[in-house]
C-alpha cells in the first residue's frame, strides 16, 4: 500500500546508507562467504496467467 501517492511519481531521497555494512557484505561476497538463503517458508513460483503481448507469429 502506498502512503503518499507522490512517491509513485517522484520518489524520496533514501537517506544515508551504512557504508561499513555495505563494505563488509561486498568483502564476504568476494571471499565466497555468503549465507545461503533459507529454504523453509518459501512458496514455489507459479505462473499468474498468460498473456500473449509481444508474441510473434512464429511463437503463436
Amino acid at each position: 500500500m502506498v502512503v503518499d501517492k507522490r512517491d509513485l511519481a517522484i520518489g524520496r531521497v533514501p537517506g544515508p546508507a551504512d557504508g561499513e555494512l555495505g563494505a563488509l557484505t561486498i568483502s564476504q561476497y568476494r571471499k565466497d562467504k555468503t549465507k545461503a538463503l533459507p529454504t523453509e517458508d518459501i512458496s514455489p513460483i507459479q505462473s499468474q496467467g498468460g498473456g500473449s503481448a509481444g508474441a510473434t507469429a512464429a511463437t503463436q
